[in-house]
């Protein structure tokens, strides 16, 4: 079973081959260190307003604010890179409110 790694949030996922191995070989190449890379869906895909988000990494800034593993929604997107990030408790107020790049953020898939 061939498996890539996301060189965003290192996790690893398996995928299913299309194509001869040689073509697998010629887009996915295994890294210096062994590894073959490629973005998983969860850093890979846009993010748009109202996608629901985990936080999965915590910039310094916001140490005292965020805890990783925090769910939210995108309420404003900047720009491809930069969002803001709304997280609410159980009673419905605002945990946070705060501005995130991509790079911290995994969509969270929303079943139908």
């Amino acid at each position: 079973m061939p498996y890539l790694t996301c060189p965003q949030c290192r996790s690893t996922f398996h995928v299913a081959i299309r194509g001869t191995p040689d073509e697998w070989n010629e887009k996915f190449p295994k890294d210096s260190d062994g590894i073959r890379y490629a973005d998983c869906y969860r850093c890979w895909k846009s993010l748009k307003e109202l996608d629901v988000v985990e936080v999965w990494s915590v910039p310094v800034e916001y140490s005292d604010i965020i805890e990783k593993g925090d769910i939210g929604a995108v309420v404003l997107k900047l720009d491809d890179k930069l969002f803001e990030i709304e997280c609410v408790n159980d009673d419905g107020t605002t945990k946070w409110l705060c501005t995130l790049k991509r790079e911290n953020l995994w969509y969270v898939p929303q079943s139908s």
